[in-house]
């Protein structure tokens, strides 16, 4: 059975009775290019060495030694590669009926999780700067609360205005049932 955060597309760990996931959202796909494109750079780099250093007297003596560091190297690309994947993939927001979970992940071993409830939030705010967020309309969404954590930020959500009028939405239904 492969690791989830999620049991099924709608449940989740640590889910409360009659509690619906409303929205999962990650950060943009955006924020994961960038790393990965000096990650893929950096990938050329042995073989821009080796067309440099092949020619050499010497070369012929440690073709093997310049291989065995190629290959740690790329070791290591691999390993920031599959770290700024998961990185992406276990950082999340959860938008449920009845409250708005923050799972960061931190690091390999080091995840924060916070929760607030929907009547708790206070203020809603965007926050989209400059070119890109604005042109692929990603940004920060900041929620104001009245309880020991006073803000909320999640950083680089896609859609971030659809994302608080739907938190908006619940957050009517939440102090005005019926």
């Amino acid at each position: 059975m492969a690791f989830s955060l999620f049991v099924s597309q709608k449940t989740f760990k640590g889910q409360l009775p009659r509690e619906e996931t409303i929205l999962l959202i990650r950060r943009h796909w955006f924020v994961l290019t960038l790393p990965i494109f000096f990650i893929f750079l950096l990938a050329l780099l042995p073989f821009l060495i080796y067309f440099f250093i092949k020619n050499f007297n010497w070369y012929p003596l440690f073709s093997s030694l310049f291989w065995f560091l190629t290959m740690i190297y790329f070791l290591i690309l691999w390993l920031l590669f599959i770290y700024n994947l998961m990185i992406y993939l276990l950082t999340a927001m959860i938008v449920t009926n009845k409250r708005i979970i923050r799972i960061e992940q931190k690091g390999f071993f080091n995840y924060e999780s916070a929760t607030v409830k929907l009547e708790r939030i206070q203020d809603l705010s965007l926050n989209i700067k400059g070119f890109f967020p604005t042109f692929l309309n990603f940004g920060d969404l900041e929620i104001q609360t009245a309880g020991a954590l006073v803000k909320f930020t999640f950083r680089d959500l896609p859609n971030p205005q659809k994302i608080k009028e739907t938190i908006m939405r619940l957050m009517e239904k939440t102090n005005f049932p019926g």
